[in-house]
């Protein structure tokens, strides 16, 4: 299952705020962070990746 997700994104430098999303990703048990993008451009972050259900893209955005 693909995951891409836009969304517009509080203030920060874009790689303190991917960095941040990157780690919240990785805590989440049901994830598998190497397998989600976190991506940060003009205060949009992008997740890209492929999950394995929609309960995962679900954790991934809500990790975001």
């Amino acid at each position: 299952m693909g995951l891409e997700d836009d969304r517009p994104h509080p203030a920060g430098t874009a790689h303190d705020v991917e960095h941040s999303i990157k780690k919240a990703v990785e805590r989440n048990a049901k994830l598998d962070a190497e397998s989600v993008a976190v991506e940060s451009s003009n205060g949009t972050i992008t997740l890209r990746g492929t999950v394995s259900s929609w309960a995962d893209h679900d954790e991934a955005v809500a990790a975001a």
